[in-house]
C-alpha cells in the first residue's frame, strides 16, 4: 500500500520560508509549477515486513538509500542487539550511525540474513524502518501509483501489496548500475545531458550546481526566478538549497515542460564523483506524474506507465 508521510526533504512551510534575495515574500509570486508540489508532501510507500520471525511492522521503500534502516524506537523495543558503528552516506553528509543486528527480514516470502541495520529517530525515516538497495536490489519493484499498490518481484515471484489490478502498459528506459543505483541513460534537461537516478525517498526532484550553471547559461531567466529552501537528509543534517522550474526535461519519450527542480551541491554528488557534471535525481514527484513506474534492479530497466491525466 502507498501510504502518506511526511519525507525528511524540505517539507511544504520550509518551502516558502526563506526567499532568494531579490524575491519577494508573498506567496502569490511562487511559480505555478512549485505551487503544485508545495501541499502534497509526496507520499512516501512503505510494505509490510517481519523483523526475526516475530514482529510485523511496515518499512518505507527508499531506491535512493543503499542500506536498510531501522527506527531506534523500534530496535528498542524489540531489543534488538548492538553491531558496529558505521559511516552512514546521506544525501547531506556522511554521519558516523550506530547499527542492530537483525537476524531476519522478511519482505513478504523473501527472506534477509543478519543485517546490520543503521538506527535512525523514526521521524527522520517516516516510518518504523527503511528498505534500501541491500534488499530492494533484489527486486524489479512497481509503485501502481493510479492503483493504490507496490508490486515486488524476484525471479519470477510476483510479491504485491495493494488491491488487485492489472498494470498499464508500460515504456521501458535503458539504465545501468551506478553507485549501487540504476542510472538513466540518454536523460537531458534544458538541452543539457544529465545523469539521472531515481529516488523514491526523496520527495522532489534534486539537481546539482553543475546543472544549475548550464541551464542558466542557457536560460539566464532560471536564476531570476528562484527561492531558498532547506534540504534536510536521513542523517539529521541541514544544507541550503534553491528551488528552481526546469524545463524541457526529457527521458525515453516523455517530455516534462516545467519540473519543480532543488539546486544543491548535495555529498551525495560529491560522493558518486559526479559533482562537476550536470546530475539530476527524480524524486517521489515524478513517480505520481505516471499511472505506474518500475525500478528494475534485476534488468537493469526503469519502465513507465501512461502519464496521469
Amino acid at each position: 500500500m502507498i501510504s502518506r508521510r511526511h519525507l525528511m526533504l524540505a517539507v511544504g512551510g520550509g518551502l516558502m520560508a526563506s526567499p532568494a534575495s531579490g524575491q519577494s515574500m508573498d506567496p502569490t509570486d511562487i511559480p505555478p509549477g512549485a505551487l503544485e508540489v508545495l501541499p502534497n508532501l509526496v507520499t512516501r510507500m512503505a510494505i509490510p515486513v517481519e523483523i526475526n520471525g516475530e514482529a510485523r511492522t511496515r518499512f518505507v521503500v527508499d531506491t535512493g538509500a543503499n542500506r536498510t534502516g531501522i527506527s531506534a524506537e523500534l530496535a528498542q523495543r524489540l531489543a534488538l542487539p548492538s553491531g558496529p558503528r558505521v559511516l552512514v552516506n546521506g544525501v547531506t553528509a556522511a554521519v558516523e550511525t550506530p547499527t542492530v543486528l537483525i537476524e531476519r527480514l522478511n519482505v513478504s516470502r523473501a527472506t534477509f540474513r543478519n543485517i546490520f541495520a543503521p538506527v535512525f529517530p523514526s521521524s527522520r525515516l517516516g516510518g518504523d524502518g527503511l528498505l534500501g538497495v541491500d534488499v530492494l536490489g533484489r527486486f524489479a519493484i512497481t509503485f501502481d501509483v493510479a492503483n493504490n499498490q507496490m508490486i515486488l518481484q524476484r525471479r519470477g515471484l510476483s510479491l504485491s501489496r495493494g488491491q488487485g489490478s492489472r498494470l498499464d502498459p508500460q515504456t521501458t528506459i535503458r539504465a545501468r548500475q551506478q553507485f549501487g543505483q540504476l542510472s538513466l541513460i540518454d536523460v537531458s534537461a534544458e538541452s543539457v545531458p544529465v545523469a539521472a537516478f531515481i529516488d523514491s525517498g526523496s520527495q522532489y526532484s534534486i539537481g546539482n550546481m553543475a546543472l544549475y550553471r548550464s541551464a542558466s547559461t542557457r536560460r539566464p531567466s532560471l536564476s531570476e526566478r528562484r527561492w531558498t529552501v532547506p534540504v534536510i537528509g536521513t542523517t539529521g543534517d541541514q544544507v541550503t538549497g534553491q528551488l528552481a522550474l526546469v524545463e524541457n526535461v526529457r527521458f525515453g519519450p516523455y517530455v516534462l515542460d516545467r519540473l519543480p527542480t532543488i539546486f544543491c551541491d548535495l555529498h551525495v554528488f560529491r560522493l558518486w564523483g559526479i559533482e562537476d557534471r550536470p546530475a539530476l535525481i527524480f524524486g517521489a514527484d515524478i513517480l505520481r506524474l505516471f499511472e505506474s513506474v518500475t525500478v528494475d534492479f534485476l534488468q537493469g530497466q526503469v519502465r513507465f506507465g501512461d502519464l496521469l491525466r
